[in-house]
């Protein structure tokens, strides 16, 4: 019965251990490719404004992560 109580300990110290080690990861990359010039730029726009206002909401992170942001003008064309 001791070895199974021990295992259990190990497995659960095992896991906090990795949980705050996630916790203290790079940085999460979210890449953007929208369109932000001519005739759909609004909506570009408008996305990425939805986007942030959530990671603001959910405190500046994602899964305890950090976030770093990359914008690409798509230039609607859909290659």
């Amino acid at each position: 019965m001791k070895s199974r109580t021990t295992r259990f300990a190990a497995i659960a110290a095992a896991s906090l251990l990795s949980a705050s080690v996630f916790a203290q990861a790079q940085k999460l990359k979210v890449g953007l490719m929208l369109p932000y010039s001519g005739t759909y730029a609004a909506l570009g726009t408008a996305i990425e404004n939805g986007f942030r206002l959530y990671l603001t909401e959910q405190g500046g992170r994602i899964g305890g992560r950090e976030v770093e942001f990359f914008k690409v003008d798509d230039e609607r064309e859909p290659a």
